[in-house]
């Protein structure tokens, strides 16, 4: 439990910290003692608070559950992390208490957005490419709510990179 590099809470039914590791504490930026009795709430990002109650196991989903959700670090700053959260039970079946696995993979997720960036914009200039054009196109054309119709301008400027002073617009490449 103490020498795990994973995060490790025991979790009370009722989303209390029974116990936490010290990998845990860490990761969220607080001894694991200041942790004990705090609603596990606490510790989630707001957007992800309403996430709570898919990450326990129930009863008709009695199996370990992973989820990835966000924690706020006691500095405010955000750890994206995957809990796999189990059930264990008493002798009888019912279910005594939570245990959370919690890995830290907020590396994981920012290379994930880098790299989708990189995906969708242009390296030069930063801004979205062709393919990112196509997704916003399909967002705009399904999110029209008054009409059924939907305009779209694209300028080509031609030559634009040998000589600004004599950009022309190319009309043939307007379209409404």
């Amino acid at each position: 439990f103490e020498r795990s590099p994973l995060g490790i809470a025991m979790v009370a039914l009722d989303g209390r910290l029974l116990e936490a590791n010290r990998a845990l504490g860490r990761m969220v930026g607080h001894e694991p003692e200041a942790l004990t009795g705090r609603p596990i709430g606490d510790l989630l990002h707001p957007a992800d608070r309403g996430l709570l109650e898919q990450v326990a196991p129930t009863p008709d989903t009695p199996g370990p559950v992973a989820r990835t959700i966000r924690l706020v670090h006691a500095d405010g700053h955000t750890v994206w992390v995957l809990a796999d959260t189990s059930s264990i039970e008493h002798p009888d079946g019912s279910p005594a208490y939570h245990v959370a696995l919690v890995a830290d993979i907020t590396d994981r997720k920012r290379l994930e957005a880098r790299l989708e960036h990189q995906a969708f914009h242009d390296s030069l200039t930063g801004l979205p490419n062709r393919a990112r054009l196509g997704d916003l196109l399909e967002v705009a054309w399904r999110d029209r709510t008054t009409s059924r119709h939907l305009a779209v301008l694209f300028v080509d400027l031609d030559d634009f990179k040998r000589d600004r002073k004599s950009t022309r617009l190319n009309s043939s490449h307007v379209a409404l």
